[in-house]
């Protein structure tokens, strides 16, 4: 499944709808690839 995922709470639900894996795109312009990519970081992987 994929989704925006801005929130580790939407996660959460994903999971609670029996998603068990979720494919998210954390940019929508390249030009912003590295700063999402570590917005995302910080978010999901800490």
């Amino acid at each position: 499944m994929g989704g925006r995922v801005e929130a580790p709470e939407e996660v959460e639900r994903f999971a609670t709808a029996g998603v068990d894996r979720l494919i998210v795109s954390p940019w929508g312009r390249t030009r912003d690839v590295p700063a999402a990519l570590e917005l995302f970081a910080t978010r999901f992987l800490t």
